[in-house]
């Protein structure tokens, strides 16, 4: 079903529901007069302006929809600066609203820019991620759609306001912007029930403009609840919590990307990070080591050759599922052919990591070793091949170090690469491959 009309546009990310349903979120359109109405700076729009609404779509055969709830975010505005609109007041009083004039660099149509949504169903509640305020949003589902345009009713008896706020809390005048935690944040969701930290919300922080550089992180936070699902602000104070959870952000290794995005916790308690703009998939402990490393091999042209910077291999978000996933039952998951080209030979064997590699390991009368103190590569060739080239590959495929062995004996720096698993790739002088052996230092 394609959401799009002269009044709706859906974007970025749907929720699958329980009973069966879709959460779309979708800009809607809105004329000039109307923004104007509502109390939009006029400074601040051009024709018209879109800002955000949450469709429940009911499928219908295999191409049609019934709208069955709605959420409207024209519905829950506040402004300051036409005391003759309806909605005139003051922003600080209202952290339940948004301020339909907060400062935005340019009159964008699209002023929200909601890139993510997800269902908690305990709570009956919704998590918004807006990116161009840099905040995440919490409203109601187990409001009537009547009830969702205004802001009584439903179980917590605010309607469709905001039962939650966080990330930028100078948006609502309750802080500055040295008070600012999220920038330009993705992926906003809920740790599963039990899972390590259930309740939670992790994020997906892309730190632009952060005031300690550009950087990414994984963070995870703790709203302020009563355990009814109400969330606790006090006084004139913004929405805690203050500081975070939980967070990574590469453990001295930086990561960064200006757009797209995920984090997700996984069942054993690790989280699974999609650096987007880089194409890396990394697995981090809560402790923050990396256990697992995928580097997305795919860019614009098709698959590259393994060993090289892929570029332009970015991803939206990356999803982790089980092997027992239902939607696998019946699928055949045998592994296929590796995606990249020229890919490093092996068998993907698992391997037990060692201090170095044994004795015994040899490639046709090519005897491979490391010195006792693990600082040098030795390679003894008695075969009858007389020059060598040595790639040295790191674990996740790059090719980090290359050079000839000829004659008897060669030995290497092998503190020129990074400790861990590496793969010894050789090959004769016309680039016949002749084998391959794995190390740990």
């Amino acid at each position: 079903y394609d959401l799009i009309s002269n009044q709706y546009h859906q974007h970025h990310d749907i929720e699958a529901l329980p009973n069966g349903n879709l959460l779309a979120i979708a800009w809607e359109y809105m004329s000039e007069e109307d923004a104007l109405n509502l109390g939009r700076d006029p400074a601040s729009i051009n024709e018209s302006i879109w800002p955000t609404a949450i469709l429940e779509l009911k499928p219908i055969g295999i191409s049609d929809v019934e709208i069955v709830w709605e959420w409207h975010l024209k519905d829950h505005l506040i402004q300051d600066i036409d005391p003759l609109k309806p909605n005139f007041g003051v922003i600080a009083d209202h952290p339940e609203l948004l301020d339909f004039n907060y400062n935005i660099p340019d009159s964008r149509k699209d002023f929200v820019h909601a890139n993510s949504i997800d269902y908690n169903e305990e709570l009956d509640q919704i998590l918004i991620s807006s990116h161009h305020t840099s905040e995440i949003w919490v409203i109601d589902h187990s409001t009537t759609t009547e009830e969702a345009a205004g802001h009584t009713g439903g179980i917590y008896g605010k309607g469709g306001d905001f039962l939650y706020r966080w990330g930028n809390p100078a948006i609502y005048d309750r802080g500055t912007e040295d008070d600012r935690k999220l920038f330009l944040q993705h992926h906003a969701s809920w740790i599963p029930n039990g899972y390590e930290n259930a309740g939670k919300i992790s994020i997906y922080n892309n730190g632009v403009n952060r005031p300690g550089g550009n950087y990414s992180s994984s963070d995870i936070i703790d709203p302020p609840t009563d355990g009814n699902g109400n969330y606790i602000i006090d006084g004139g104070n913004a929405y805690g919590p203050e500081e975070l959870y939980w967070t990574y952000d590469g453990n001295g290794q930086p990561f960064y990307s200006i757009i797209m995005c995920g984090t997700e916790s996984l069942p054993n308690g690790n989280m699974l990070v999609c650096d987007s703009s880089n194409g890396n998939l990394t697995e981090v402990d809560q402790d923050g080591n990396i256990v697992w490393k995928y580097v997305i091999p795919v860019n614009n042209n098709g698959p590259v050759v393994q060993g090289t910077n892929p570029f332009s291999n970015s991803s939206f978000r990356a999803q982790r599922y089980s092997v027992d996933y239902s939607a696998f039952i019946g699928q055949d998951l045998t592994p296929g052919d590796p995606i990249e080209i020229n890919p490093i030979p092996n068998n993907c064997e698992i391997f037990t990591p060692v201090n170095s590699i044994s004795e015994d390991q040899s490639i046709n009368n090519i005897h491979i070793s490391l010195s006792q103190d693990n600082t040098t590569l030795l390679i003894h060739n008695t075969s009858q091949v007389e020059s060598l080239v040595v790639d040295v590959y790191n674990a996740i495929g790059q090719r980090v170090y290359t050079t000839k062995a000829n004659g008897s004996y060669t030995s290497i720096d092998a503190t020129l690469w990074s400790n861990g698993l590496s793969i010894i790739a050789l090959s004769d002088a016309f680039g016949r491959h002749i084998g391959t052996k794995k190390i740990v230092r």
